[in-house]
C-alpha cells in the first residue's frame, strides 16, 4: 500500500532550484531511486505543482502502474500532465539559453550542473489557490485513460 505520508515528506525533501540560461550540456539523470530532472521556467510551475507531480510517479512506481523505467522520467510524464513519453519531453525540455528549473532528490547530481550553469533558489510567482487546484485536478486527470 502506498504511502502518502512518506511520500510527501520526500517530496518536500527535494532540491529546486533555477537558472537563467540552459546548456545543452546538462542533462536529466536517473540512476535507481536518485534522479534529475530538467524542465523549462514557466509561470504556472509552483512548488506544490512539482510536489504533486512527485508524489504522483512515486505513486505509480509504488502501484506498478508507472509508464516509465525511471522516476524522474515518471515525474517528467506527470509535470507534462500526459502518458505520453515524447510529448512530455517535447513539451517540458528546456531550450538552450532560456531560463529553467532543475529538480533533484540528491545534491550530488547537482555538482556537474554547477559547472555548466548558474544556480539560484526556486522563487516561482505565487498562484492563486484556485489555479493551483485546477492544475492539480488536471495533472490528476491526465492519466485516467492509462
Amino acid at each position: 500500500m502506498f504511502d502518502i505520508e512518506k511520500a510527501l515528506v520526500k517530496s518536500k525533501a527535494l532540491i529546486i532550484k533555477s537558472s537563467k540560461s540552459y546548456d545543452a550540456l546538462v542533462k536529466p539523470v536517473s540512476t535507481g531511486e536518485s534522479f534529475m530532472q530538467l524542465i523549462v521556467y514557466d509561470d504556472n510551475v509552483t512548488q506544490e505543482y512539482i510536489q504533486a507531480a512527485y508524489v504522483n510517479a512515486l505513486a505509480s512506481f509504488e502501484e506498478h502502474r508507472n509508464i516509465a523505467k525511471s522516476i524522474g522520467l515518471e515525474f517528467l510524464l506527470y509535470a507534462a500532465m500526459t502518458d505520453q513519453i515524447d510529448y512530455a519531453i517535447k513539451k517540458m525540455a528546456p531550450k538552450q539559453g532560456k531560463p529553467f528549473i532543475i529538480i533533484t532528490n540528491d545534491s550530488e547530481l547537482l555538482k556537474d550542473v554547477e559547472k555548466h550553469c548558474r544556480l539560484s533558489p526556486f522563487n516561482p510567482k505565487a498562484s492563486s489557490r484556485a489555479k493551483l487546484m485546477e492544475t492539480l485536478e488536471k495533472m490528476s486527470m491526465a492519466r485516467l485513460h492509462s
